[in-house]
């Protein structure tokens, strides 16, 4: 009886076991697909995401990238057109520009024109305004740059001397330029602002600063400020060691 009896538990138990391996499909299974199906969207939905994401990063750099542009086109036409303005105005003038065509005409749009371009340009205009003697203090007639906006500039080119003697920049803001292998020889800077600029090669002999603001500017050893006047100029935290002082008469 006992071993009729045994397989019948046996029989039991592996009925059982298929019951619960039944329930067990019938239940965790689906459980396991609808957790699946669920991961698998959430990781669709990560990636469409991180898609859009990335599509939208490139539409923006993109965006940027021709809005630079667009500017840059702007910027170029603007010098384009004030240089061409500028030189078919002195050749219908025979290169003799009045003080009212300068003070009431020329200024203005100069300003104007400056305004709107950035500090690469500003350079371009500069050695425009230069080379066409409308600087020049040895000119009885000048244009004035005073209030000009000519900070954050680098005027100079690596491995040349630019001659910019005898021009006139007074009363511009030069607020942190950077200057560097230029002659300014005799040219004024009366009232300028250079407050924070930095000077590298330039030379500076007889040039005017009177009431010039040269706060925290920097000369390097290789500027050269031989009868320079700064009277009056406002040298507080400058580098200009005692020794230049006597050596090259800082002040009168």
């Amino acid at each position: 009886m006992s071993s009729n009896k045994i397989p019948s538990v046996t029989r039991h138990r592996r009925c059982r076991l298929k019951l619960i391996i039944r329930f067990i499909s019938a239940v965790l299974i689906p459980l396991l697909l609808g957790a699946f199906t669920i991961v698998l969207a959430i990781q669709q939905d990560y990636i469409a995401q991180e898609n859009r994401n990335t599509d939208l990063r490139i539409a923006a750099k993109e965006h940027e990238q021709n809005l630079k542009l667009t500017i840059d086109e702007q910027r170029n036409q603007q010098l384009v057109n004030f240089i061409n303005y500028m030189s078919e105005l002195l050749l219908e003038k025979n290169f003799s520009l009045n003080k009212q065509i300068l003070k009431s005409i020329i200024r203005p749009k100069t300003l104007a024109t400056l305004r709107q371009l950035d500090e690469t340009r500003k350079v371009y205009l500069l050695r425009f305004l230069h080379e066409s003697e409308l600087l020049s203090v040895n000119k009885p007639t000048y244009l004035s740059l005073h209030t000009a906006n000519l900070s954050y500039i680098y005027l100079g080119t690596p491995g040349m001397h630019t001659d910019m003697r005898s021009t006139l920049f007074a009363g511009a803001y030069m607020y942190k330029s950077t200057i560097a292998s230029t002659s300014f020889d005799y040219s004024d800077f009366r009232e300028t602002d250079f407050t924070g600029a930095s000077f590298f090669s330039v030379i500076f002999r007889n040039a005017n600063f009177d009431l010039a603001s040269l706060q925290y500017s920097y000369f390097d050893t290789l500027s050269l400020v031989k009868d320079a006047d700064f009277s009056s100029a406002n040298l507080t935290g400058a580098n200009i060691t005692d020794y230049m002082v006597i050596l090259y008469r800082l002040y009168p």
